[in-house]
C-alpha cells in the first residue's frame, strides 16, 4: 500500500504521507513504511533524522527496520551515532541490521566482527540467515568472517549450509 501511495518520488506531499505512517501504532505499519522511507526521501538528512528516531523505538521489528532503512541512505554523523548504539540492542536482529548498515557506510569491520560472530553462533535460523546475506553483500569488506562463514557450511541445517555455501561463492567471484 504504501509503495503505491509514494512511488519513487521526492513528491513533499508522499513523503510526509509515509513520514506519518512512521508514527503509526501499528509496529506492522511502521516496519513497512521504514522500508519505503529511503526509497522515496531524496532528502538523507530528513531520512537519516526520521530512521535515527525510530531505532529508539519499544518495539524490536520497528528498531531493526530502521537500521536495515539506513543501508539505503547517506546517514548523518548523527545517525551513525545512533546505529552504533543501536549495536547494543538487546534484540540480535537490530545488532545485525546495524553492524550491516555502519560496514556499508564506511565502519572498520573489526568493529563489528563480534555482531557477526554472535550472530553466525546463533541457534536461530532467521538471525544466521540475515547475518550470512549481510556478509555476502559486504562481500571483501567482511573477509575476516570466512572462517565463520566456512563453519556454518557443515551446519546440520541444509538452509543455511546452502546459504553460507553461496556466500563463499559470491566471495569468490
Amino acid at each position: 500500500v504504501i509503495e503505491r501511495v509514494a512511488p519513487k518520488t521526492n513528491d513533499i506531499t508522499a513523503v510526509e504521507g509515509v513520514a506519518q505512517r512512521l508514527e503509526d501504532p501499528s509496529p506492522l505499519v511502521q516496519a513497512a513504511a521504514l522500508a519505503a522511507f529511503p526509497r522515496i526521501c531524496r532528502d538523507d538528512a530528513y531520512a537519516a533524522e526520521k530512521l535515527a528516531q525510530r531505532l529508539q523505538c519499544p518495539d524490536e521489528r520497528v528498531r531493526a527496520a530502521a537500521a536495515e532503512a539506513m543501508r539505503r541512505i547517506l546517514p548523518s554523523a548523527a545517525a551513525l551515532s545512533a546505529l552504533r548504539n543501536a549495536l547494543n540492542d538487546e534484540y540480535l536482529l537490530v545488532r545485525i541490521n546495524a553492524a550491516f548498515a555502519l560496514a556499508q557506510h564506511g565502519e572498520p569491520y573489526a568493529e563489528v566482527h563480534p555482531i557477526f560472530t554472535q550472530a553466525l553462533e546463533s541457534q536461530d535460523p532467521q538471525v544466521q540467515v540475515s547475518a550470512l546475506n549481510a556478509l555476502k553483500m559486504l562481500g571483501s569488506l567482511a573477509a575476516p568472517a570466512t572462517a565463520l562463514v566456512e563453519q556454518r557450511c557443515q551446519d546440520k541445517n541444509a538452509f543455511i549450509r546452502g546459504i553460507a555455501e553461496a556466500v563463499l561463492q559470491e566471495w569468490r567471484k
